[in-house]
């Protein structure tokens, strides 16, 4: 009973006594504790060591002391300041010497690639699979998945070239002289060379692989496995669809028409008609003059000599025309204030028109039940046409004897396609 009062006695005043006389470091007022001190609060840790269990030890600044020593203190290690990790081979009777540098010399010299060899968790790696290592602690150039694709890797830090995963062993040298120096080849590599490797053919754009030029564009000529040629764009490998035909094209050629209809959509509907070659589909039959801001002139007048006012906008002449100069301003005035008076609509009106050859193709169109125009037309000759169901306007290259479908024309239209191909 005298033995236990002592020990109590010993506890309860002896130790905070030494506590706050140095002997024992405690933590500094309004510093939060470190991860060593809270060790020490919470008692000794089981299983530090294989035969001994004993708390850390401190300094002042709340890291490991580099020097810790069992209970007993018959033997000592070196220790990591910051994490408290024993270093087991340096257990010495009594003090051991040179701890204070010693966890700077102990850290792990290891390479890149040989640490990986000992992961734990090969998925999170790149590619997913552990890498094979050179003599010198590099990676291999040349790897194998576990799937049996081989890749070739950037030998310092083991990231996979990922387009050159393919079932056949491949000359990691040459591809690395190919696409330049090994570190930034991913950066550099072409979207041509690049889809060169696809594992996935079918998900590249016209469902195969490209050829590509020296430079690393894509070549503008290419042909599928099905035998049709197309042109491609050099930049993205995207194919004109238009293009596919059994014969080879001449693509520089077709670019250079691409080029010139992209140049005239830029036009203003005036300075388009400038240009056409068959002026009787245009509005009153002749070609019309243009303003300096691409509009058309007010006043008008044909090859026979009757003036018209017309649609600064459209270029449809306003009936009927006459011979002499025409006080367009005026005419314009009485035109706008009958429009605002009649609710019919454009082809609504042109029905009742007293001078069909001055429409859109030179005949009267038919309406559908909501004033619009009919998509499909035919004129007295017999030829059909697909129009604009807000304007009349013919597309004249649909100029043609029978009935076809203007909706698919739109849409093939629209989608740059070419609607003749196979007609």
């Amino acid at each position: 009973m005298a033995v236990r009062c002592a020990l109590v006695l010993l506890l309860v005043c002896v130790v905070p006594q030494l506590v706050v006389e140095g002997c024992w470091p405690s933590k500094p007022a309004g510093r939060l504790m470190t991860r060593c001190e809270k060790e020490r609060a919470d008692g000794p840790a089981d299983g530090v060591l294989p035969m001994n269990s004993f708390v850390k030890q401190c300094e002042a600044d709340g890291s490991y002391s580099t020097v810790q020593c069992g209970g007993s203190r018959r033997f000592c290690y070196c220790a990591h300041p910051e994490t408290g990790v024993i270093y087991k081979e340096t257990k010495t009777r009594g003090q051991p010497r040179s701890c204070d540098n010693y966890y700077i010399l102990r850290e792990d010299t290891r390479t890149p690639c040989e640490k990986q060899m000992y992961s734990l968790n090969p998925a999170m790696l790149p590619g997913g699979f552990i890498k094979e290592c050179e003599a010198d602690g590099s990676f291999r150039k040349a790897q194998r998945d576990s799937a049996g694709l081989w890749y070739c890797v950037n030998s310092e830090t083991g990231e996979l070239y990922g387009q050159t995963g393919m079932r056949s062993q491949i000359d990691c040298d040459e591809y690395e002289a190919r696409n330049d120096a090994p570190a930034v080849h991913v950066a550099r590599a072409t979207p041509c060379e690049k889809q060169k490797f696809s594992l996935d053919p079918a998900m590249l754009p016209g469902g195969f692989i490209k050829e590509c030029e020296a430079d690393g564009s894509f070549r503008k000529e290419q042909r599928d496995s099905s035998g049709l040629w197309y042109c491609v764009n050099s930049e993205t490998g995207e194919l004109y669809g238009q293009t596919g035909m059994r014969s080879q094209i001449d693509c520089v050629e077709y670019e250079a028409a691409v080029h010139a209809e992209a140049d005239q959509d830029e036009l203003t509907p005036c300075e388009k008609q400038m240009d056409s070659d068959n002026p009787t589909m245009l509005p009153g039959g002749f070609i019309k003059e243009c303003e300096a801001d691409g509009s058309f002139a007010r006043t008008q007048c044909d090859s026979e000599g009757l003036c018209y006012c017309v649609n600064t906008e459209t270029g449809v002449p306003y009936p009927p025309g006459r011979r002499g100069p025409i006080d367009c301003d005026a005419y314009l005035a009485m035109v706008h204030a009958e429009a605002d008076q009649d609710e019919r609509t454009p082809c609504e009106k042109q029905r009742d028109s007293d001078n069909p050859t001055m429409l859109p193709g030179g005949f009267i169109k038919e309406c559908e039940a909501d004033g619009s125009f009919s998509k499909l037309q035919c004129d007295s000759e017999g030829l059909c046409y697909c129009v604009n169901t807000e304007t009349g306007e013919l597309y004249g290259q649909t100029g043609m004897r029978g009935v076809f479908d203007c909706e698919e024309y739109q849409a093939m239209h629209d989608a740059g396609e070419n609607w003749f191909r196979g007609r």
